[in-house]
């Protein structure tokens, strides 16, 4: 959702366009650089992002990450179903809005943390797998594609 508007006319599209982005099919030149944010389908994602980064290219990738437990989580959960996801439906006059939110935290909610995406990396030929909190939700993950 980032850089989009939260009104449901501003992501009208959005499924769309999601939908055009799996269907992409990358040719066999090397890419210098590969971003991806979120794939339901992670573990091959990331071993088409190696096949088409140069060998020593860069990662970069940006995850929602969520607190597996605890009061981070209530708080993050509170946050978005009781205060964003109200907020956004009066401000956009529309309760789709809400539920946009809604549909968000369902979403993210389900996300594996940290460890499980750095295996993941490391497994589909990665290394000098770096990982930081990037603020709110958001994780910083970096990785070099290793020679072949």
């Amino acid at each position: 959702m980032m850089g989009q508007q939260f009104c449901p006319a501003g992501l009208r599209n959005h499924g769309q366009l999601a939908a055009a982005a799996g269907r992409r099919a990358f040719a066999k030149a090397p890419f210098a650089k590969a971003h991806s944010r979120r794939s339901a389908f992670r573990r091959s994602a990331f071993r088409e992002i190696r096949r088409v980064l140069r060998p020593d290219g860069d990662l970069l990738l940006l995850e929602m990450i969520v607190a597996p437990a605890g009061w981070r989580r209530d708080l993050t959960r509170a946050l978005l179903t009781r205060l964003l996801a109200p907020l956004a439906s009066l401000l956009c006059r529309d309760p789709a809005a809400g539920k946009l939110i809604g549909h968000l935290w369902e979403s993210i909610s389900e996300l594996e943390g940290p460890a499980v995406i750095l295996s993941d990396l490391e497994e589909a030929g990665f290394s000098s797998l770096e990982y930081r909190h990037a603020g709110g939700l958001l994780g910083e993950f970096r990785a070099r594609a290793t020679r072949a």
